[in-house]
């Protein structure tokens, strides 16, 4: 198991990486959408 692990470490960095984008995208969109929100509020 440890062997496999060790083998393939890029498989890791991938999926830490896509979750750790997703949340400053999902974070980024939520932001924009609060200043959208606050600044047409007429």
């Amino acid at each position: 198991m440890s062997a496999t692990d060790n083998s393939k470490p890029r498989l890791r960095v991938k999926i830490l990486l896509a979750a750790v984008s997703g949340v400053v995208a999902g974070a980024v969109k939520a932001g924009v959408q609060w200043v959208i929100d606050n600044f047409t509020d007429n």
